[in-house]
């Protein structure tokens, strides 16, 4: 094997991972099974402005857009470095989606899933044996963050089986964050 054929992957890698470090606006990930096919066509009904595009549905809010596919629905701000919404923006939001039919929780599960709500979070329902397996990974990132720039993901605080997760950026970042501003 030739060190062309190691060096062109290892700086295309790089590279991508710098830029990926770079990009990272306010947004609210909350990862759940949606009903999309129904969400799409109860959306052609109402007067919601929003957008299909491939597999996904643009929603439009005033100071955010949703973005809802078969697994997941994100919110992100329109103005990055803007905290566009609060808890209870983004509790409308799940009963907006639930009165769309996207999915259906129980009152327990939307209160538990809005109270964990904090700019730049991800939701995600993670049994103990999904938990411990993110944490590990976690763990593992940060540790690679010593040496190289990773987004490592970090557990804040579960209610029930709802996890609010962070995406941070590790100690080598630091000079990209400077560059990122």
């Amino acid at each position: 094997m030739n060190k062309k054929s190691i060096i062109v992957p290892m700086m295309i890698l790089i590279s991508i991972s710098v830029v990926y470090a770079c990009v990272f606006p306010n947004r609210v990930e909350f990862y759940h099974p949606m009903d999309f096919d129904v969400l799409k066509s109860v959306l052609k009904t109402e007067k919601q402005k929003h957008r299909i595009l491939n597999e996904t549905v643009l929603i439009y809010y005033n100071d955010f857009i949703l973005s809802v596919n078969e697994n997941s629905a994100t919110v992100t701000c329109k103005k990055v470095m803007t905290e566009c919404m609060d808890e209870s923006d983004f509790r409308d939001v799940l009963e907006d989606l639930e009165d769309w039919n996207a999915y259906d929780l129980s009152k327990e599960d939307k209160d538990n899933i809005a109270e964990l709500y904090q700019p730049n979070i991800i939701i995600r329902k993670l049994d103990k044996g999904k938990l411990l397996a993110v944490k590990i990974k976690g763990g593992i990132l940060k540790f690679l963050g010593r040496l190289f720039c990773t987004n490592y993901e970090k557990v804040l605080v579960c209610r029930e089986e709802w996890c609010a997760i962070q995406v941070l950026k590790s100690e080598k970042c630091l000079y990209l964050r400077e560059k990122c501003k």
